[in-house]
């Protein structure tokens, strides 16, 4: 074989097996852009603000254990979302790490304000039934005397379930001073004061509470305002704020009855259809 002939064969097996590695080096690249990931956290947060953290959960990790290319900023917000959601369902132990991890990826794209308070809420609570609340209550009396503000909020829940109310009010409001109002924390006492027949105190809170940095429990906060106005018996403004809550979360089955209710008080058909007002003005 001449020379020549031996470097054309060369150079066709040369690009022959550039071309395969461009090749796979393509597909691996584009299977690295193209992923389910995206799908999985729309999924989640679907699940999410319809109340249903459970299954959000699960379609929060599948969709972070996704490969994808420059998907950090994705990752950060939907472990946000994953973190509330384990809030929302007392997994503190789960909900620090998570904010731990948050706290660690974020590069000035989320609030670190935002996620002190969510992580903050989580290792005060991560004791959170564990223990019997009447059994601890003196080492977290201790903790705070040390400094550990923190540990107020996990002291109000014992003090709550040991029906010591007054000490209770006490330890949200001295961590409203030392680690300011929260969504959590309004929501806390906006709903006792609710439970205890006292709704401008309740209101005051809501007021508090919808002026936090934080907007974790916002909609809790705005259902609560819901029941103000219809403890006041303003049934009007009630189903006015109750109607935009009601778009917000449509398949929240508390939402939704509290929106049927208020519907028949301020409307002559007894019979709510479950749509929501603009929807109705859309179709006459």
């Amino acid at each position: 074989m001449s020379y020549r002939k031996e470097r054309k064969k060369r150079l066709a097996i040369i690009f022959v097996v550039s071309t395969l590695v461009i090749l796979i080096f393509t597909a691996v690249f584009v299977a690295l852009l193209i992923s389910d990931k995206e799908e999985l956290r729309n999924e989640g947060i679907k699940e999410y603000k319809a109340g249903h953290y459970e299954e959000a959960i699960k379609l929060f990790k599948e969709s972070l254990a996704e490969n994808q290319l420059f998907s950090e900023k994705m990752d950060l917000d939907t472990r946000m979302y994953l973190g509330t959601a384990q809030l929302k369902l007392h997994q503190y132990n789960e909900a620090e790490k998570t904010f731990i991890r948050v706290h660690k990826d974020n590069n000035g794209t989320l609030d670190d304000n935002k996620i002190d308070t969510f992580l903050g809420i989580a290792q005060s609570m991560k004791g959170y039934g564990d223990y019997m609340p009447e059994t601890i209550i003196p080492d977290l009396q201790q903790a705070v005397a040390g400094g550990n503000y923190s540990a107020l909020i996990y002291l109000a829940s014992c003090y709550y379930e040991t029906g010591q109310d007054e000490e209770m009010i006490e330890a949200y409001k001295s961590a409203i001073d030392h680690l300011g109002m929260s969504t959590y924390i309004a929501y806390q006492l906006s709903s006792y004061y609710l439970k205890n027949n006292n709704p401008e105190t309740a209101y005051y809170y809501v007021e508090q509470g919808l002026n936090a940095d934080d907007d974790m429990f916002m909609d809790k906060l705005l259902y609560n305002q819901v029941v103000y106005y219809e403890k006041s018996l303003d049934y009007k403004k009630a189903y006015e704020l109750m109607n935009d809550l009601y778009k917000q979360y449509p398949d929240d089955t508390e939402y939704r009855a509290e929106y049927d209710y208020l519907y028949t008080r301020v409307n002559i058909n007894p019979n709510p259809v479950h749509v929501i007002e603009e929807e109705e003005e859309e179709e006459k």
